[in-house]
């Protein structure tokens, strides 16, 4: 089924299976080739991609305006000012019209080639199962940072013993109507799983 088929069908019936909300911060190189793999990942369902703009100073804005042009499943957003990972997810996840809200960060430090596994994930625990979560592995990003993060998903993972090995993936699939009843805090991103 192509993405313009999809787009058809979803338009047709009102009903979209994924909504992919992406908070990207000055990503206007990576986002043309992220949303490409996006829209492949997801050939063959009815999918609509929201990426947040969290107030980019690289013309993200602009990039986002050309490419929704010509792939109407795009659907950008803007924050003037950046307010923050988890601000620009939830704007994504209260705009969303699909079932299920799958998450992955603009940076493209995540594969979307994941995406469809996270879905099925979900759709194969039932409904007593609100999240699947992805896990970074071969990180590209610095010394520093993999430490770091590996600290904090040890001090979280001892506060909340819930077998999180990395809640800072960007990478997870939730249902939509949990995802609005969970209460809002800075970094709540980071909190999901538990």
């Amino acid at each position: 089924m192509s993405s313009s088929y999809s787009e058809a069908l979803a338009a047709s019936s009102g009903h979209l299976a994924v909504s992919v909300v992406v908070p990207a911060k000055d990503e206007a190189e990576n986002l043309p080739i992220l949303l490409d793999e996006i829209r492949d990942a997801l050939e063959g369902r009815t999918f609509e991609v929201l990426v947040i703009d969290d107030g980019s100073s690289d013309g993200t804005d602009g990039v986002l305006k050309a490419y929704a042009a010509e792939n109407p499943w795009l659907r950008p957003f803007r924050h003037r000012t950046a307010c923050g990972q988890s601000c620009a997810v939830r704007t994504g996840v209260q705009n969303a019209r699909g079932d299920v809200v799958a998450t992955i960060d603009g940076d493209g430090e995540n594969n979307p080639a994941y995406i469809p596994q996270l879905l099925d994930a979900l759709s194969a625990g039932g409904p007593s199962v609100a999240l699947a979560a992805g896990q970074r592995l071969g990180r590209k990003a610095s010394l520093a940072k993999r430490y770091a993060s590996k600290f904090a998903n040890k001090v979280r993972g001892s506060i909340l013993k819930d077998n999180t090995r990395d809640s800072g993936c960007g990478l997870k699939a939730l249902r939509r109507e949990v995802f609005l009843q969970l209460p809002y805090f800075d970094s709540w991103h980071r909190f999901l799983p538990a």
